[in-house]
């Protein structure tokens, strides 16, 4: 990612100068609650900002849990709005002078190192709200773990401006300091994981480490997934990355649009494998009419371009032999919900 801006059409003047103080017990909490998740976990930082400083601090002391009913799978978090809203109610009652000033959010379990354009775009909205009470809004991504710590990634939204910053490692700082509520916070934590438990708690199988292929290199198709996930973002709008338990396949699914019923689906090969084909499949009212091979190098792009526009050209009775609707639909629940169960293999 560039320093600045990877979407925004026109560059502004400038952002603000800012520094990042980071409470130690914030990243310890963001840890221990991503150790053992499958999907991806956020929650609502709080804390201060002063802007009449050069350059501007914002300090993070403690951070609110996406709560027992979020919506969450290994491409997308849904917070709980009324349990945060509840608990940032309660915080600010026993502490006036701590504000919302940030949401993280983790990408250690789709191996996606940046912010998506949907976070980009969700971030922009959310500074640029009446509700919002500040001008400045930290985004943190946690892409994964590191020793007894975390890999993290500091953006920095700014009212009335388009894209990010994306803040460099000296403009952070870390702090011994643990807010007087941060051990209420905690608790109040682990009793909406327990009662999301109750519901269908998803976070049971502890997340796989980054997949490392015979030679000991890196996954080799980690870039690739992460100019992917930019470059579908893109181009079609609505776009949701979704991963398929059984085989750790990092996959994207997106509608045509229109009044068509078109839906396709493109999916890598497993994580750590060494394959050279991606998979592209097209839906018509959950029904399989093409699945093709796509060549994961230089060319992909080009090719997906031309497959969806021939899509768009198929008769309405056009239908893939042996690959049924049922098939096709149970196929995208069992990644997108991480459904178990049997799972036939369309040619």
């Amino acid at each position: 990612m560039r320093d600045l801006f990877r979407h925004s059409p026109s560059r502004p003047a400038a952002f603000p100068r800012v520094s990042v103080q980071v409470s130690r017990a914030v990243l310890e909490r963001i840890r221990h609650t991503i150790a053992d998740s499958r999907v991806e976990e956020g929650g609502k930082l709080l804390g201060r900002t002063s802007q009449d400083r050069d350059p501007a601090v914002i300090e993070i002391d403690t951070f609110i849990d996406s709560g027992p009913t979020a919506d969450q799978s290994s491409g997308h978090l849904l917070p709980d709005a009324a349990h945060q809203d509840s608990v940032l109610s309660m915080v600010q009652g026993l502490d006036p002078s701590i504000a919302f000033v940030g949401s993280w959010h983790s990408h250690h379990c789709n191996g996606l190192p940046n912010l998506s354009f949907g976070d980009e775009r969700g971030y922009t909205e959310t500074v640029n709200s009446p509700e919002y009470a500040g001008n400045l809004f930290l985004a943190l991504l946690i892409t994964g773990l590191r020793g007894r710590g975390v890999d993290a990634s500091y953006y920095l939204f700014v009212r009335g401006m388009e894209g990010c910053l994306r803040l460099k490692e000296s403009q952070i700082s870390y702090t011994a300091h643990e807010h007087l509520l941060e051990p209420v916070l905690r608790e109040i934590q682990g009793l909406a994981v327990r009662a999301q438990a109750k519901l269908g708690d998803r976070r049971a199988t502890r997340s796989a480490p980054e997949p490392i292929i015979a030679d000991g290199a890196p996954d080799p198709l980690r870039q690739a997934r992460t100019e992917d996930s930019e470059w579908l973002q893109r181009r079609f709008p609505g776009v949701v990355t979704l991963r398929d338990t059984r085989t750790g396949a990092i996959g994207w699914k997106w509608h045509s649009g229109g009044a068509d019923g078109l839906m396709f689906r493109y999916e890598h090969p497993p994580e750590g494998s060494s394959g050279a084909h991606a998979r592209l499949r097209l839906f018509r009212d959950g029904q399989l009419l093409a699945d093709h091979q796509v060549p994961v190098d230089a060319t992909r792009f080009a090719v997906i371009e031309a497959r969806v526009g021939d899509a768009r050209q198929l008769p309405g009775n056009a239908v893939v032999s042996g690959c049924d609707a049922a098939d096709g639909e149970e196929r995208l629940k069992g990644a997108s919900e991480a459904a178990e169960g049997g799972e036939r293999s369309c040619p």
